[in-house]
């Protein structure tokens, strides 16, 4: 199952970041907790979606460092694989 995070930006961009395995792996060294966790109301945070988040658009070239872009964000939606994201270009 592909997912990922529909991201939108303040000057009202949108952009569609799909998770890869990757994303995970380094998901689970920075936080020190299975991925599985997001899945646990009690344990999820939303710094874990935004983590993500981020490193989705990192790899697509539309960020550095991680605050800068907490700074510029005013949402974050996921999506799986089979949803519209419909995220304007």
């Amino acid at each position: 199952m592909q997912s990922g995070y529909v991201i939108e930006y303040q000057d009202g961009k949108e952009i569609e970041a799909d998770i890869r395995p990757i994303d995970l792996i380094k998901f689970e060294r920075k936080f020190d907790v299975g991925f599985s966790v997001l899945a646990d109301p009690n344990e999820a945070r939303y710094e874990h979606a935004a983590y993500l988040a981020w490193l989705g658009a990192k790899r697509k070239g539309e960020t550095n460092e991680f605050d800068n872009f907490l700074e510029n964000v005013i949402g974050i939606k996921e999506y799986t694989k089979g949803d519209n994201p419909k995220a304007k270009s």
